[in-house]
This record gives C-alpha cells, structure tokens and sequence, in this order.
C-alpha cells in the first residue's frame, strides 16, 4: 500500500552571501546556493568543511553571523525553528525511547495542538508510507536501525514540510542496509515531491542518491552539478580526488599548440591531453596552465588500459610499468601499477573483462587524451 503526503508542497531555498562564525573563525565562508523545488540536494565534503553548519542554519539551529536565507517569498534568517517549515531527521534519530512508534509519530503534531482524529490519519499516513504501520504500538527499543531511521522519516514527514533535511541519518547502518535505504529514501522522495537536503561525507552515497550535488571544503563551495558531472568534469584538483579514486601524477607543461598541452611528468613519461583538458577560464573559470608551469595531471583508474608489455603502444598516450598488486573487488579488479622506481598508480578494470596478470608481470599501460584532466590548482 502506498500513501501520498498532502498537500506535498515542495520548498525552493535561495541563500545569498550567508556566513558564519565560531569564535572568529569562518565555517561558512559567504555562500551563495539555490535549491530547487522538489529535488533532493547532497551537501557533500569531508568532517570540518561546513555542510552541517549549513543545514543547522537552514533549520534555524544557528543563526547566520550574515546573510539571508529564503524559502519562496519568505525570509527564514530570523524565524525561530520551530516556526519554520522545515524538519530534520537527525543522525542518532532522536526518538523518545519511553513511547510506542505512533506517539513518537504523533509527538509535533500533539505540540501543536492538531485535533485528535486528524492526529490519527497523519500518523497512520506517514507510517504507511515509511512501511511501518505494523510497528505502531513497539517501542523504539524493539525496532532494527533501519526501522528506527523510518520511523525518524515519518515523524519528519508527519509535519508536511516543505523542506526536509537529513543529517547523515545513515551513518549508524551496516552498509548493505545502508545501500537499501538509499534506494528506498530516494524513492520517496520521487514519490512525495518534498525538497529533501541531505548531508553526508560518503561520496558513494552522495551519487547514488542525489539530482545535484554541493561539494564543500572549508566553509566553501568547490563545484555544483549531477552526479555524472561532479565525478566526469570535476571544477579542481579537490573535487576530482575526493569524489572517486583517482590518479594524480605531477607534469610540467612543455608546450601548448592552442590549448593542445604536451606534459611531462616527474618519471619522463609524456602525456597528451585532448584540447582545452586545463580548461576554458571563459567557461569553468579554472586557471590555464603556461609553458613551464607545474600542474596535477588526473587519471580515473578505470580509464586506464592494460596489456602485456610485448608489442608496441597502440595509443599516443601509454607508458611500461609493472603490477605491483592484485586486489578482487567483486564487480572490478584493481591493479596497483609501479611506473619508474616510486610512482603508484590504479587500474581497475571489470571483472567480465580483466585478464590474467600476475604479480610483477610487466605491462603497458594505455589512456586517451579525453580521460586527462589537467588542474594548475594544489588541491
């Protein structure tokens, strides 16, 4: 049985030069975003890099040292939390341990003085919605973590907000749960159309689930974009080695033929990325490396070929090394790659398609120049 959220008003925020300070120090660093109505938003970054200060503010937790923060026509920034339509669902899920699953539903809608029956059919609808309608009269201490996490979505839910936000509320869960919640939240939220802002450090997560994703370090925002985008087209040297393994190699720009660059990296081996790999300032606003420059040279270690070194590179781009480990991975095999006497890269290459090489088996290793990203920034 499937319940509809009504009405399922969906919340587009509009945040403009928001900062924050902690005793003088920036965790948000004047912030501009849009989120859409109706979409679900990661706020991606590792620990200390302000998604979480972000969503407090949004919730009305803390207040902004400036800026304002926007939902439709109204201006949030000074609203007390509990006025706001917004809900949180919390990493610890927060639910009260001394009362069954309906009175922990019902809890917010009982603080505001919603009628009785009218309490009944909101919690009856949001527990059959989260698919714990039989759990009811349990108590929280009775339920597994994933029922806890949705009975924490449906006390968020009961409340018919316009924006609900998720404070890695998955963080607890083993990772096959984990991975099924994923599908199941984000299939609710297709299902109810509710502006959902979720906050985690787990990249995987953060593609699986989101329509945008926000990639923060320190107080900032690195890159907006799809999943696809922010993993294929990362904005700087950051985002590509934090969404997905990577390989960064260092390379000094020895000629540019119109924004066709020839690298060399540190070991000698020459490196031909397509055109305009270092970017277009008019378009991305990167920096363009010149003749001389140092720059980190990014490679996905799924882009990476390899054959037995006894023939000739059939690519423009290819360089000998020498397996120096074999991991299975289940759906990929990973190789750790030495080229010269000290540089490590990966290869990963699909289970169906990997082909037996040993443990020190020399090899040549192959790439396209449109698998290069060149970055001028440290990272």
């Amino acid at each position: 049985m499937s319940a509809t959220l009504s009405p399922a008003i969906a919340g587009e925020l509009s945040i403009r030069s928001l900062h924050k300070e902690f005793g003088g120090v920036a965790a948000i660093k004047d912030l501009d975003l849009d989120i859409r109505a109706g979409e679900f938003l990661c706020l991606l970054g590792p620990s200390g890099c302000g998604k979480t200060t972000l969503l407090r503010m949004i919730a009305g937790f803390e207040e902004p040292t400036a800026g304002v923060i926007e939902l439709g026509s109204t201006d949030l920034t000074k609203m007390p939390a509990h006025k706001r339509p917004v809900n949180t669902v919390f990493q610890a899920y927060a639910l009260f341990p001394h009362m069954m699953v309906a009175e922990n539903v019902a809890y917010g809608l009982k603080q505001s003085r919603t009628p009785k029956k009218e309490i009944g059919q909101r919690v009856d609808e949001a527990l059959t919605m989260v698919r714990m309608r039989e759990f009811a009269d349990r108590s929280p201490g009775q339920l597994s973590g994933g029922q806890q996490q949705r009975v924490a979505l449906a006390r968020a839910l009961v409340n018919r907000p316009k924006v609900l936000l998720l404070d890695e509320p998955m963080s607890a869960l083993d990772r096959k749960l984990r991975e099924e919640m994923q599908v199941e939240l984000k299939l609710l939220q297709k299902r109810l159309g509710i502006t959902f802002i979720f906050v985690t450090h787990d990249q995987e997560e953060a593609l699986a689930m989101s329509d945008r994703i926000v990639v923060m370090y320190d107080g900032c925002i690195q890159q907006i974009g799809s999943a696809e985008e922010v993993y294929t087209r990362p904005a700087n040297s950051f985002v590509a080695g934090f969404i997905g393994k990577q390989n960064f190699v260092e390379a000094v720009v020895v000629s540019d033929d119109g924004g066709a660059l020839r690298l060399r990296s540190v070991n000698n081996t020459t490196i031909l990325p397509e055109p305009n790999a270092a970017g277009d300032p008019g378009a991305t606003g990167r920096p363009v490396p010149s003749v001389g420059d140092t720059v980190r040279v990014a490679i996905r270690p799924e882009t990476l070929r390899l054959r037995v070194a006894d023939g000739v590179p059939s690519a423009p781009n290819a360089v000998r090394g020498r397996i120096a480990g074999v991991s299975f991975l289940g759906d990929v095999v990973q190789y750790v790659l030495l080229i010269g006497e000290d540089t490590e890269i990966l290869s990963r290459v699909p289970r169906s398609d990997a082909v037996p090489l040993p443990t020190d088996e020399d090899v040549l290793i192959e790439w396209d120049g449109a698998d290069v990203a060149v970055y001028c920034d440290e990272g």
